[in-house]
């Protein structure tokens, strides 16, 4: 059985690997399908991609512990143990056509094109995926492998959550004019005013006007 000191070594030495065959294509596929017209969270994708506060713990914990878990062992360890290394790799190939496959059905109102479009990026960036966790299981570094799937879906829902609960980074709370009549940057802030406020406003100013009214 492997030391925390141990994985946690596994973990720092393939983190540019995560870096490379991760994030770096989930960049690009964001900008690409951005560029687009096409989005995961235009999906309304179960659970990853909705929001946390919307979420129940279960639903949550399947996300990031129990799918991660299942999948690495199911699609790359088991058929390794099973088959040796090309039983890893045709189980990851599977796991690469299962995620488009049922992806798509989100994008049934979208054209032809975009969905061409949609299969060859999201394609694209789990063949990146599979390869990454692959190294892994081949280098004998399964736990690791299962550590690091958990890790990403983590972080994306964390992501998703604070992007739909609106909370943004002080450098993007405001943002910065020039002053007509001064050589100083001063901050503008701008302020998000819910509908709920907006309809408060509302009512109160019907209320003032009926009392100007009555007078």
């Amino acid at each position: 059985m492997q030391s925390a000191l141990e994985l946690l070594a596994q973990f720092a030495y393939y983190f540019p690997y995560y870096v490379a065959l991760v994030l770096i294509p989930m960049i690009a596929r964001v900008t690409i399908e951005r560029a687009i017209g096409i989005r995961p969270e235009v999906f309304e994708l179960p659970t990853v991609f909705t929001p946390l506060a919307a979420q129940t713990m279960y639903s949550t914990a399947l996300t990031v512990l129990w799918y991660p878990f299942m999948e690495e062992l199911v699609f790359r360890g088991v058929p390794l143990m099973v088959f040796g290394p090309l039983g890893a790799i045709l189980g990851s190939a599977v796991w690469v056509a299962l995620h488009p496959a049922w992806q798509i059905g989100y994008l049934r109102d979208f054209p032809t094109s975009k969905k061409i479009a949609f299969m060859v990026t999201s394609t694209s960036y789990y063949i990146a995926n599979a390869a990454f966790y692959l190294l892994m299981w081949l280098g004998g570094a399964g736990l690791t492998a299962i550590i690091y799937h958990m890790f990403h879906n983590g972080w994306i829902v964390l992501a998703e959550a604070l992007r739909n609960m609106e909370v943004r980074p002080p450098w993007r709370r405001q943002k910065f004019i020039r002053q007509e009549t001064s050589a100083e940057w001063a901050p503008k802030f701008v302020v998000r005013r819910s509908v709920k406020s907006i309809r408060d406003e509302v009512e109160e100013l019907r209320g003032l006007s009926f009392v100007k009214k009555k007078s």
